[in-house]
């Protein structure tokens, strides 16, 4: 009889186990539903300062311009491009405020680096920049394609990102197909844009809202996955209890 007693207490002391976890379930299930005012980083990653070490030419990338014209929507042209700068910007993206914080880098973007590695491990997601009339700065983001997979101290799932191809207005100067950007935004996965800032900000705008929108897509789906292996830890626990509860019945009678 006491043996049985003590093994209701230890089935009490489980449905509250259970019940707390259930609770824990709800209210993170909950956060996840209502979570506002987002923080996002944001990386540029382009060649600008290696171009101007190697040429005097005047085909910079446009990395700061973008930038600029995002958030001022004024265009000005002349940049140091060898100054790392970080800008902070609030944005309300399908009715949720998020806090986006633009960094762009600065020297030549040398994936391999620890300095580089925590640089991607800080990002939420990846603005890859180059220009349509500078064959090079093309030829070096499909040489970085390996700082889209996976990276020491983040999860398997890649870092999102976007290609934004800059200065298109210069069409006389062309050097890179736009069938050549898409074919390579297939390959990595991701969305190819092709636009000038010298043009308009609105375009600027809708591709980094829509990147921000797959890293609000991806955090949802990465906080999903950790409450389903809660909920399958629970339910494994939940199986042993019942199966040692079963076995400990049979063998009191």
């Amino acid at each position: 009889m006491g043996r049985t007693e003590k093994q209701t207490q230890k089935e009490v002391r489980l449905n509250l186990q259970s019940a707390v976890i259930d609770c824990e379930m709800s209210a993170a299930t909950t956060k996840l539903e209502l979570e506002s005012n987002l923080i996002v980083n944001l990386k540029l990653v382009d060649n600008s300062s290696t171009r101007l070490a190697k040429s005097q030419t005047t085909y910079e990338t446009g990395s700061p311009s973008l930038v600029v014209r995002y958030l001022t929507h004024r265009f000005i042209g002349d940049y140091d491009q060898n100054l790392e700068s970080m800008y902070t910007q609030s944005a309300k993206i399908d009715d949720q405020l998020i806090n986006i914080n633009l960094v762009d880098t600065a020297g030549e973007f040398d994936c391999e680096s620890a300095t580089r590695q925590e640089l991607i491990r800080s990002s939420d997601g990846l603005v890859l920049v180059f220009s349509l009339v500078d064959r090079e700065s093309f030829n070096y983001l499909q040489n970085i394609k390996s700082i889209l997979v996976k990276t020491p101290g983040r999860d398997a799932e890649k870092i999102p990102a976007i290609i934004v191809a800059n200065k298109s207005d210069l069409c006389h100067l062309r050097t890179v197909a736009s069938t050549e950007g898409a074919e390579l935004a297939k390959e990595l996965g991701c969305p190819y844009y092709e636009l000038s800032a010298s043009e308009g900000y609105i375009d600027i705008g809708d591709a980094l809202h829509d990147l921000c929108r797959e890293i609000y897509r991806a955090e949802k789906r990465a906080k999903v996955k950790k409450i389903s292996a809660r909920l399958q830890l629970r339910q494994t626990i939940k199986n042993f209890t019942d199966r040692h509860i079963y076995r400990s019945r049979t063998n009191t009678l």
